[in-house]
């Protein structure tokens, strides 16, 4: 019985300050107000749904039932051709835990694959995706969300045939 197998990660990304704008001294009205959240939901093929959050958004168990039903959305327009179950790996922060999460889950007909606490070397979005997002980041400068999600497309489409299914193999390994 084949199952989907998805990784779901969420990192900040910075937004960089273009070289030619100079930073201007104020007083800081939120915590990290150039920084956006990316969330990624991958399997061996690639990308299936995407998102960034607005900015200071939180993710809580009622956001995260809700990309959880985006996400449903993605699987059947990508990989509508296939027959199989999901089988979700995500961590044991607080909203994946919810027993409303818990019930969505159980709703959508989704396993989740156990990940022990504290245990990022067994995430492949943390050791694969979002590195390769980071390194490929290095010197790049973004003056909106519209460029930003622009450079996110063209690198998630980008990456060779396979890319995605290499950073499945490497959890078998670690």
């Amino acid at each position: 019985d084949e199952k989907l197998c998805l990784y779901v990660n969420m990192k900040q990304c910075k937004e960089w300050l273009s070289p030619e704008k100079q930073a201007t001294p104020r007083a800081k009205q939120y915590l990290h107000p150039r920084k956006t959240m990316l969330c990624a939901w991958w399997d061996w093929e690639g990308i299936i749904h995407w998102e960034l959050l607005d900015r200071n958004q939180t993710v809580n168990a009622e956001l995260y039932v809700q990309q959880m039903q985006r996400l449903n959305n993605a699987i059947q327009q990508k990989r509508h051709d296939r027959q199989y179950g999901v089988l979700l790996q995500h961590d044991n922060a607080r909203p994946h835990i919810a027993i409303m999460t818990k019930e969505a889950i159980q709703t959508l007909g989704w396993e989740v694959l156990p990940h022990p606490p504290y245990s990022p070397d067994l995430a492949p979005s943390d050791f694969h995706l979002f590195r390769s997002v980071s390194n490929a980041l290095r010197g790049v400068s973004f003056n909106n969300d519209v460029e930003l999600r622009a450079w996110l497309e063209e690198f998630f489409e980008s990456r060779p045939d396979d890319f995605y299914r290499r950073g499945i193999e490497k959890l078998v390994e670690r």
